[in-house]
């Protein structure tokens, strides 16, 4: 026991609920959202159903709070690109914390025909609203330099951390039972079992169209052996996937890289990108929450680099004054004659000089004049 608790202190002390895994599941789930939205006109997004319910589905109780079904759902489809944008800006996350969760919502509830992503999006939004909350940055790229050596200093965790990482693990739990449930309900399914169910998928038109990917997914899945190899591959990374919340920092990283290249491949064949963003998103904070991500650390500190420039010529200071010509030396009171006299002798006031004799080989020409 004593054991557990040293590792899981020593796993989570250095953690900051809100560094970049929190940035990037924020964006990316943000990112998401928007490319269903610009890039599918309301005639896509609210095209007729087969049941009685036409679009924007605005079921009672809970969709009458929908951003869609307040008004023309084209006009405020508009106002959640415009809410999203904010969003990846990184401007006032507490601010912005609860229009992004209305707005994600909105979109998996109210449109004809959501998929995964748009679910796994809202759901990461209303995960995410404590933390987002409980960030009072003028912008999240901002982050605490000094967190590590005050935690160096003094190793105890504040409320306000305990709280962000409590949030950590409900993310965490939540990826845990995506990636379980996805494995565990595909055992009861005959084509699963024997090795050839993407086969099915592959060849199904309605997901597949026919284009390139055709080919690539005739290609794959042209053999026996390969199909039920890329099959119960798929569940095995899934289980694995599941396990991961037990997993250690190293192969957490590599199962990182293999659940990115895996909701790749379904992108890439089945032409789900948001659904890929939406799992990338929930992938970093699974099992990259305690990744600091130095690639990016390095590529923002050259972004910032570049703007600091523009920076300083946007704080150009104003125009000054311009200094009168300095009276004669032989003009000035005693007291500036000798500080003069120390400053331009060796770098030190006059004041702190031993006193010389004013018609001294030190004295200036007509300081003492009779």
């Amino acid at each position: 026991m004593k054991l557990l608790h040293r590792q899981v202190r020593s796993d989570f002390l250095w953690i900051d609920p809100w560094g970049w895994a929190y940035v990037l599941m924020r964006t990316l789930t943000a990112l998401g959202t928007l490319l269903t939205l610009s890039f599918n006109g309301p005639s896509i997004l609210f095209h007729p159903r087969i049941d009685a319910e036409q679009p924007p589905v605005c079921v009672e109780p809970l969709g009458t709070v929908s951003m869609l079904c307040q008004g023309s759902p084209a006009l405020w489809r508009y106002v959640g690109i415009a809410v999203l944008l904010l969003v990846l800006s990184g401007w006032r996350p507490r601010l912005l914390a609860l229009p992004h969760v209305w707005v994600t919502w909105s979109v998996s509830f109210s449109i004809s025909l959501p998929e995964g992503g748009d679910q796994v999006a809202s759901n990461l939004a209303l995960l995410l609203l404590p933390l987002a909350l409980a960030d009072g940055r003028r912008w999240v790229w901002r982050f605490d330099p000094d967190r590590r050596a005050r935690l160096l200093s003094n190793p105890v965790l504040d409320f306000r951390t305990i709280f962000g990482l409590s949030v950590v693990v409900l993310v965490r739990l939540q990826a845990c039972v995506i990636y379980l449930d996805a494995a565990v309900s595909k055992f009861r399914v005959t084509e699963w079992q024997d090795g050839t169910a993407i086969y099915y998928w592959f060849r199904d038109p309605l997901f597949v169209p026919g284009d390139v990917r055709d080919d690539i997914a005739f290609a794959i899945t042209s053999t026996p052996v390969s199909t039920a190899l890329i099959t119960w591959g798929g569940l095995a990374l899934e289980l694995a996937l599941a396990a991961a919340i037990f997993a250690g920092r190293r192969s957490r990283r590599v199962l990182l890289v293999l659940g990115l290249a895996f909701h790749g491949m379904i992108a890439i064949v089945f032409g789900l990108v948001t659904f890929w963003i939406a799992m990338a998103a929930l992938l970093v904070m699974y099992l990259g929450f305690d990744n600091d991500f130095p690639g990016l650390r390095r590529r923002a500190a050259q972004v910032g680099a570049l703007l600091a420039p523009l920076g300083r010529r946007a704080r150009r200071r104003p125009n000054l004054p311009v200094p009168t010509s300095p009276a004669p030396i032989e003009a000035r009171p005693d007291a500036e004659l000798d500080d003069l006299v120390g400053v331009a002798a060796d770098g030190t006031r006059g004041a702190n000089r031993e006193p010389r004799d004013a018609d001294g080989p030190g004295a200036p020409v007509g300081a003492n004049s009779t």
